[in-house]
């Protein structure tokens, strides 16, 4: 595993030094699969509507010179690489919404529940919203938008519903079209 911790722009400059640590991995170890890691998760939202899923442009650099077949991308799951310092006051209402490329957060000024519902339902109003992708995140939105005091009240439970859609959307990444395919077969 090769991990980065946090990544921003500077993918194009690390994936470049990537290649060269992996192409000494197989010089040593020929079968070997390697796992490129990093997380460009940000730590301040102030004016940042969206940001760019930078390791998954650093991986997608790397796969693109070296090929996918011994390769495995790794991201944090959308956790922070750096642990935050401290800090103090409210935490305004947040909701993170992940694309295949990209972060859009809906950001309010106020805290609490009623911040989460203004966020939850501005977010299913906008036209990213994937009404069609039924996994416990876009449910625990939902619930959220119409005003379900159990559902997304706080900023853990708001990251646990991030956490949910972000793994699943990457799980898919090169199956675009099985994203939304979240029925498992089953015989009673």
């Amino acid at each position: 595993m090769i991990d980065y911790g946090a990544v921003r722009s500077d993918h194009l400059l690390i994936a470049a030094q990537t290649v060269g640590l992996i192409r000494t991995v197989w010089a040593a170890a020929p079968l070997a699969t390697v796992s490129v890691s990093a997380s460009s998760f940000p730590s301040s939202f102030t004016n940042l509507p969206r940001q760019l899923i930078f390791e998954r442009r650093l991986f997608d650099e790397v796969a693109g010179q070296l090929g996918h077949e011994r390769l495995i991308y790794g991201d944090r799951g959308s956790a922070r690489a750096d642990q935050l310092g401290g800090g103090s006051g409210v935490i305004p209402a947040r909701i993170d919404y992940p694309d295949f490329e990209q972060w859009t957060f809906f950001r309010s000024d106020e805290a609490g529940l009623d911040g989460y519902i203004e966020q939850a339902q501005a977010l299913m109003a906008s036209p990213l919203w994937n009404g069609e992708l039924r996994v416990w995140g876009t449910q625990m939105i939902e619930r959220t938008a119409r005003g379900d005091a159990s559902a997304i009240d706080t900023p853990s439970k708001s990251t646990a519903a991030r956490i949910n859609l972000h793994l699943q959307l990457q799980t898919f990444h090169d199956d675009p079209g099985a994203v939304e395919d979240t029925e498992d077969d089953w015989e009673d």
